[in-house]
């Protein structure tokens, strides 16, 4: 009996001096020469379309980041209406199908499928326009983004007589999508989510009316998929669940009067959903049966720095090894970075794990953050304001090449053994404009969209670590090279997939 305990007791020591499996909660991480290897992404969720590109924002921990590479070196690229697949009015994303031939192209105004097999990149079918969103005029829209501008008194004029007298209100519809595993892609359409199916004939599966459940109804701010395939939505007054057929009734989670939602949330792989709203930071819990806000469910609630509109980011997660510490984090309303704890509170700590200013920002000109781009335990913010001030978004964005929109940007690292950021770099003076920052974290480089008086439009790539200009592709002063809002996208192969005002295209970089 001693000879059988004294040989397992050996045994046991040789694996450990070996190396093997070590198992931790859901992962099993590889332990090599006393070496671990991390998980930087999110835990990929089996009911999504694809682990990148199925969602707005990357997917659906808000990280913005990718592992396509992004080629170093300046580019020159003259984008026409010809290389383009016009559509509009804004295009935040092209998401992925689930099949790696094909895309969906979603627009404020129409939508289609693309063909991207072997180097391709063509429509599928015509575009089709919402049935209720009017025509979508064709020229009028290559004449507003061709024509050159002295003048927001011009731009008006311009825009107005192409998209109406409210063209803001256009971003109600298709700013926000997310895609599942059947290639079904689901999108905001007004008070109400619109279901898109089959790549070969792309139409209306059906539209989810939440209006019937809501006795103030309001529209659609954010959508995403749970780790057990439910439909998330949430509005400016509630967030709910869904299944994806839209056979049950929704559970809908009020907020509190007079308690705001503008931005959207984040998902965690156990089912937390993360909400700044213009009063508090959230951590909901869906348990399977319900949207629960208990604390026995992991779920929490938090005061932070609002200022007068609340969060100017959506939430994003940073920490996905299990070494890692979990945080959500967002860009508060008095210009902080500011992290909170997703799980349990460390001991002698608050909820708030940290908050840092911006170093870029100033107190009469507020941050507007469009979203955040995190690689491992760094985040990256940029300055998305836009100063043109007329009152709509689609003229203020369109504006920016005759008043240039707010400037600057800063990277910070997330400093374990003190639970404290550092900023890594700050740069005061790169136009940032309205795109979302996105980052390639196999080619270390954080990309921007901004415009210059001198050379136009362009993406400016960032190194991750030293903050220096890498990359810059370069568009020219028209606003075919405006990304007014939207998700910067890469191939595999380097090509980029640039989501501009006037439509989609793919690039491929060559000197």
């Amino acid at each position: 009996m001693k000879l059988k305990f004294y040989l397992c007791l050996c045994a046991l020591f040789f694996i450990v001096a070996c190396g093997g499996e070590k198992k931790t909660g859901r992962r099993v991480v590889i332990v090599e020469n006393n070496e671990q290897q991390r998980n930087s992404t999110p835990q990929p969720n089996p009911f999504l379309a694809s682990d990148v590109y199925s969602t707005t924002q990357v997917n659906l921990a808000h990280t913005n980041s990718f592992t396509a590479p992004i080629p170093k070196g300046t580019f020159t690229i003259e984008l026409t209406t010809e290389n383009q697949l016009l559509s509009g009015l804004v295009n935040v994303a092209t998401i992925a199908s689930g099949n790696p031939n094909y895309m969906w192209a979603i627009s404020t105004d129409r939508f289609t499928c693309i063909n991207t097999n072997e180097g391709n990149f063509g429509q599928v079918r015509n575009f089709f326009n919402y049935p209720d969103a009017g025509a979508f005029h064709v020229e009028k829209h290559r004449d507003v983004l061709l024509h050159n501008y002295t003048s927001i008194e011009e731009i008006q004029r311009n825009v107005f007589a192409a998209y109406g007298n409210s063209p803001e209100q256009r971003l109600s519809k298709g700013t926000i999508a997310v895609c599942d595993k059947n290639t079904d892609v689901f999108i905001n359409y007004g008070t109400q989510i619109a279901c898109l199916i089959d790549l070969n004939k792309p139409r209306f599966r059906n539209i989810f009316d939440v209006t019937q459940y809501t006795p103030n109804p309001t529209n659609i701010v954010g959508l995403g998929i749970t780790y057990d395939g439910m439909l998330v939505f949430a509005s400016q007054t509630y967030i709910g669940v869904i299944d994806r057929a839209f056979d049950t009734i929704p559970k809908i989670y009020h907020f509190e009067p007079n308690e705001l939602c503008n931005k959207a949330f984040c998902i965690d792989e156990n089912n937390g959903i993360y909400v700044a709203t213009n009063k508090k930071m959230r951590k909901l819990v869906w348990t399977g049966q319900e949207l629960s806000d208990k604390t026995a469910d992991g779920a929490w609630v938090a005061a932070y720095k609002t200022g007068k509109q609340g969060a100017v980011s959506t939430p994003s997660l940073m920490g996905f090894d299990y070494s890692d510490d979990k945080l959500v984090v967002i860009v508060d309303g008095k210009n902080n970075l500011t992290a909170f704890w997703r799980n349990e509170i460390p001991a002698n700590t608050q909820r708030i794990a940290d908050e840092i200013k911006l170093s870029f920002a100033s107190t009469e000109k507020p941050v507007s953050a469009a979203g955040l781009a995190i690689n491992n335990t760094g985040i990256f913010v940029a300055n998305n304001s836009l100063y043109a001030n007329t009152g709509d978004a689609i003229v203020d964005a369109i504006a920016t090449v005759v008043k240039p929109s707010a400037q600057g940007c800063e990277r910070f690292e997330w400093m374990d053994d003190t639970k404290q950021f550092k900023s890594i770099f700050v740069n005061k003076s790169i136009s940032t404009a309205t795109m979302k920052p996105a980052v390639s974290t196999t080619s270390n480089i954080v990309c921007v969209n901004g415009f210059y008086p001198e050379t136009g439009w362009e993406v400016t790539g960032l190194d991750w670590n030293t903050g220096s200009i890498v990359h810059r592709s370069l568009f020219g002063h028209n606003n075919l090279g405006n990304a007014a809002f939207a998700t910067l996208q890469y191939f595999p192969n380097g090509n980029m997939l640039f989501n501009s005002i006037g439509g989609p295209c793919r690039i491929q970089l060559t000197h």
